[in-house]
């Protein structure tokens, strides 16, 4: 075990990356003096503290700490491998290093193997820490090697084990990393030969056809480019040829592309941090992104993508200073290793903000929030309250697609419990920043369903009757919301049942042990078939409901989603030539004074007792029109009261003033009825518009129900 390969120091940058870390020669011997004092260094960021080890005993104290920070330490190059940055340029710190390898040695022996540790012999832990230990074996003294030689073998021989081996998944391939540099260096041919079969297998199971990582987090599909592309370098310097890698990272970096948002942060899809991405990537268009167009190549791929794996991405442009919008949406296979229960789930990503997000992770600690933030709660979805087993197993499938420009639409179908199924229809119109969701229930039973939406922390949310205002660090939202039944808005709620706390939601993790409060709304209904439609749009825009399936944009752009019989229509229509002048050849019927100004009316109702009618019969528009038009009634008082509501003699019931409604298929009379109360003088103003459809796609949601 002591004779080993020569590595010449211009190569120890590809055994460690400990080697090549960047610190100034003031903040490395302070780092030292500390490590020679018995100090080991933890992890800010992810909010682990330094600890002190001066005496083997010290180790068992990480046994009551969380599973992240027993995990850091017990890797033990976490804690002091910022010594080997600069190695050649103190004598000390070999012995330095070796002092804490021994005392790691000792306590790993006195303890019979931690065995009070979930994490000191947890394969993972094991890997990182062999790559550490070859790393320290390089640089040290003969005698040095010598006593630290039985305790590497150790850590070869359980990595050669199959039953030690975590799979295929970046634990699997960093351990078999590490164990490909351990037999290079020690000449172990056996050693050599498993590990290039399992990084040559994991790549095969890591990455499917279209280049998407198999941890379902985008965090960890950075990750995996960085360690792959590592192993492959590592093959390469090994003589081995692994150029069967390069199609498949290459496609796996433009999924990582289309995974950012606009400020270059990792969507929060799966266990993935609120940053830029943390592992090196190889290209030169993510970089573009990352730098906000200021580095890098300009990428010329399409702005939208959608992944089998179960990932749709799409963004208004790649250009920082177009201030794009983006938005994700999930379906697919079933939650494995990263991935969080939200299929379905829509984020969106407006005005340099990110508005509607993800929960999000705040670690691997073994306790409520870590349930939460991959459960269906901490997740843009409908979900079930009443219902305990949410079957985290099924697939949830991408039923219809429809790309055009300012208009995709997108059709999801699961059954997330038994006897439930659930349809989720969503458009997106990036040109106008705007999202139209159309959400089905079906289910066997009356239940109590819920709609979730999560902001992030950095917004104020309002509910005001079926509108949400959400103001995101000075930039404003509305989202319109269908209630009838019950609506919550809270922040940071936690429940207490026989002394166990569940989080009920407003939360977002931003990662490792970082989590903030947060708005969450949840509309609820109640039935056996239920249904939400929801349209999130810029508040300085004019957005207003007209019907059940319609809302219209700023007067000019009207969005539908209508459900009827068993077929879904999704339409964008454009409301093109105004022809309100052509209410000036109305036929009027009314007993009373009226006189009309350019498309309306001056009205006067000299009865002091009794309200009047004015009467006006449209036909005579439609016709001239030839097709579907927008009407709608503006009314202002000149002198006394003015109406509230008017009649339409093809709607039933009463209509509001300056809602407005798409005209169609009208066969037989087109008329308006407007009360006039006694001595009362009203200007009236009609506008009429014709309407064209620029996108409609329909598709059947009948056998989706059944």
């Amino acid at each position: 075990m002591t004779e080993f390969r020569k590595v010449e120091p211009t190569s120890l940058n590809l055994y460690s990356a400990y080697f090549s870390l960047k610190i100034s020669r003031d903040a490395y011997q302070k780092n030292l003096s500390l490590l020679s004092n018995g100090v080991l260094f933890g992890h800010s960021k992810n909010k682990i503290h330094n600890i002190n080890i001066r005496r083997y005993e010290d180790w068992f104290s990480l046994d009551k700490e969380k599973p992240s920070v027993q995990w850091h330490y017990h890797t033990i190059g976490r804690g002091c491998g910022v010594a080997l940055a600069r190695y050649s340029e103190y004598t000390a710190v070999k012995d330095i290093i070796f002092s804490i390898i021994s005392c790691w040695a000792k306590a790993n022996y006195e303890s019979n193997f931690f065995e009070n540790s979930e994490q000191a012999w947890a394969g993972h832990t094991v890997a990182l820490r062999l790559d550490f230990l070859i790393a320290a074996f390089l640089i040290l003294d003969d005698n040095q090697r010598i006593k630290i030689a039985d305790l590497i073998s150790h850590h070869i021989n359980y990595l050669l084990e199959d039953d030690n081996y975590d799979g295929n998944w970046n634990h699997g391939l960093d351990q078999s990393i590490s164990l490909l540099k351990a037999a290079f260096v020690f000449n172990n041919k056996k050693a050599y030969k498993i590990s290039v079969k399992r990084i040559l297998e994991n790549f095969q199971h890591s990455f499917d056809d279209e280049g998407v990582n198999n941890e379902q987090a985008v965090m960890y599909h950075n990750y995996n480019i960085e360690r792959f592309s590592y192993a492959q370098r590592l093959l390469r310097f090994f003589d081995s040829d692994v150029s069967s890698f390069d199609s498949i990272l290459n496609k796996a970096r433009l999924f990582m592309l289309h995974a950012l948002d606009p400020k270059g942060n990792y969507a929060l899809l799966g266990d993935t941090i609120l940053t830029n991405p943390v592992f090196e990537h190889g290209s030169q268009k993510i970089d573009y992104v990352t730098s906000r167009s200021q580095q890098g190549i300009f990428p010329e791929d399409k702005c939208k993508a959608v992944y089998t794996a179960g990932y749709v991405f799409g963004r208004s442009s790649w250009e920082a200073r177009d201030v794009p919008s983006y938005y994700t949406l999930r379906f697919g296979p079933a939650r494995i290793i990263h991935g969080h229960n939200d299929h379905t789930g829509i984020t969106y990503f407006s005005q340099d903000e990110m508005v509607i997000t993800d929960g999000g992770f705040d670690g691997y600690g073994a306790d409520e929030y870590r349930a939460f933030f991959r459960s269906p709660q901490a997740h843009n979805v409908v979900f079930c309250p009443g219902e305990k087993k949410f079957l985290w197993d099924a697939h949830t499938q991408l039923v219809f697609s429809e790309q055009a420009e300012g208009f995709d639409v997108y059709t999801l179908y699961d059954k997330p419990y038994v006897g439930i199924k659930r349809v989720r229809v969503a458009m997106f119109d990036l040109v106008n920043d705007i999202f139209y969701v159309y959400d089905k229930i079906c289910s066997d039973e009356e239940k109590e369903f819920c709609q979730n939406w999560c902001f992030s922390p950095s917004s104020l949310v309002n509910f005001n009757d079926r509108s949400v205002s959400i103001n995101t660090s000075g930039k404003k939202f509305r989202l319109h919301l269908d209630v009838d039944y019950k609506v919550e808005l809270f922040k940071g709620s936690q429940v207490y049942t026989s002394g166990k706390s569940v989080v009920v939601g407003g939360f977002t993790g931003s990662g490792h042990n970082h989590k903030e409060e947060s708005y969450t709304l949840r509309s609820f209904k109640y039935g056996s078939s239920v249904s939400w439609r929801s349209f999130f749009s810029q508040d300085k825009f004019n957005t207003k409901r007209l019907d059940d399936n319609s809302f219209i944009l700023e007067e000019r752009i009207i969005y539908r989603v209508s459900d009827e019989g068993g077929r879904c229509s999704v339409e964008k229509q454009s409301l093109d030539k105004d022809v309100s002048y052509l209410a000036a050849f109305s036929n009027i019927s009314y007993t009373d004074e009226y006189s009309q100004e350019g498309s309306g009316y001056v009205i006067y109702n000299r009865d002091k007792m009794r309200k009047n009618f004015f009467a006006i019969n449209f036909n005579n528009v439609l016709c001239e029109i030839g097709g579907n038009c927008f009407f709608d009634i503006k009314v202002s008082p000149v002198d006394g009261d003015a109406p509230t509501y008017y009649y339409l003699s093809a709607v039933d019931g009463k209509r509001r003033f300056g809602l407005g409604m798409v005209v169609k298929d009208i066969e037989e009379m087109f008329s308006a009825k407007i009360p006039i109360s006694p001595s009362s003088k009203v200007k009236v103003e009609f506008i009429i518009k014709s309407v064209s459809v620029v996108n409609c796609v329909e598709f059947p949601l009948e056998e989706l129900c059944q």
